[in-house]
């Protein structure tokens, strides 16, 4: 077998992604429909956020579809992956709880970080070199949030925190308190291309290659048969 040829996915596997896709599209375009920028990955089950205070899961591989109720009742609030779990991150006031799905269905604390603390820049170098933060304008000892705060959602090994504030992504490590740091660039002149929006899309500051999913036209599935 070729690399290409152990590359390429199964005709299930290419089943249960257009079946995916398909889902999605449904649920996407109803009433408090998803976010599509909300999706992550846990336990092999792709979830996203709604606009009604809830989040929806789907398993390509068992087509079941799962519904869990966001924790609290904030406005503010995202979910993310760690260890292959759900996570919901919730603003309360000037902190950030951070909630793990459990086995039953229910929710469970796991991280309660200030919004202060995550967005406060290092004081000098070995600080950020202990943090592992990338500065990007002139470092300040105090730092009061922001209006435009808002959560992104995180997807990893360990629970984080991720804030967009302003045009500064912060991921928080919630263990270590690690911290990471990029700078959206500026929006072109006369162009509307949405870089806050963009950032729910690598909000983990991963390295993340392009994968481009394209279906064969039917002319070709015909011919494959």
């Amino acid at each position: 077998m070729s690399g290409a040829d152990a590359d390429a996915p199964s005709s299930e596997g290419a089943e249960q992604l257009r079946a995916c896709r398909e889902a999605a599209q449904r649920m996407r375009w109803t009433p408090g429909g998803l976010i599509p920028a909300s999706g992550v990955a846990a336990g092999g089950t792709a979830w996203w956020r709604t606009s009604i205070g809830t989040a929806v899961g789907y398993n390509p591989g068992t087509g079941r579809v799962e519904l869990a109720l966001c924790p609290g009742d904030s406005a503010r609030w995202e979910i993310g992956s760690a260890a292959g779990t759900l996570h919901c991150a919730v603003r309360a006031d000037g902190d950030v709880v951070v909630f793990r799905l459990d086995g039953h269905g229910r929710w469970e604390a796991a991280a309660t970080v200030s919004v202060a603390e995550i967005l406060q820049r290092p004081r000098n170098r070995a600080e950020q070199e202990r943090t592992g933060a990338i500065t990007a304008a002139s470092n300040r000892s105090i730092w009061m949030p922001r209006d435009d705060v808002r959560l992104l959602p995180f997807q990893g090994a360990e629970v984080e925190v991720v804030l967009l504030s302003g045009r500064r992504v912060v991921a928080f490590e919630a263990a270590t308190g690690r911290r990471r740091e990029a700078v959206l660039p500026d929006q072109p002149a006369g162009t509307d291309w949405c870089a806050a929006a963009f950032a729910a899309h690598t909000n983990t500051l991963a390295p993340v290659a392009p994968v481009v999913l394209m279906e064969p036209p039917d002319d070709q599935e015909d011919v494959a048969s």
